[in-house]
């Protein structure tokens, strides 16, 4: 994983609401073309599976959230 998809993750983990594409582009100053693929290869690490989380598209942007099954 490089820098740049690293700043990523932790811009959306740390965020208390779901983190836009267009948002992240401000942050970072990077072309949506470079962070969309981004985003969407951490979709796929962090899809519902074998973790207790999961990166969703929620609202219009992108959060982590535990897996429904363990949520209680």
């Amino acid at each position: 994983m490089d820098n740049l998809s690293q700043l990523v993750e932790a811009f959306i983990f740390a965020s208390d609401s779901p983190m836009s594409i267009d948002r992240l582009c401000v942050l970072l100053e990077q072309p949506r073309a470079q962070l969309r693929p981004i985003v969407e290869q951490l979709q796929q690490q962090y899809g519902v599976g074998e973790r207790g989380f999961y990166l969703a598209e929620v609202a219009g942007g992108y959060q982590f959230r535990t897996v429904a099954e363990l949520a209680p």
